[in-house]
């Protein structure tokens, strides 16, 4: 969703959690985005960065940070 300056996008509840702190606040420039690392609470930190697609999909990178651990994923978002 969009954020709160023209070039800010939220991804809205982007660990699974209730309420609003697994939100990330964004950064899009042409047909990127960038996600710094934010803490999603609990002492995790979450980053990323993507591309849209021309197929209208966004290809996320995401690194989930615990600590000295990291967990790498990608996801695939598809317009509906």
């Amino acid at each position: 969703m969009p954020g709160a300056l023209g070039t800010d996008v939220i991804w809205a509840n982007a660990a699974g959690e209730d309420g609003t702190e697994d939100d990330l606040i964004g950064t899009v420039s042409g047909n990127t985005i960038t996600i710094n690392q934010q803490s999603i609470g609990g002492g995790i930190d979450m980053s990323g960065s993507g591309t849209l697609q021309d197929n209208g999909n966004i290809q996320m990178a995401t690194v989930v940070h615990a600590g000295s651990i990291q967990v790498s994923c990608n996801i695939t978002f598809t317009p509906q």
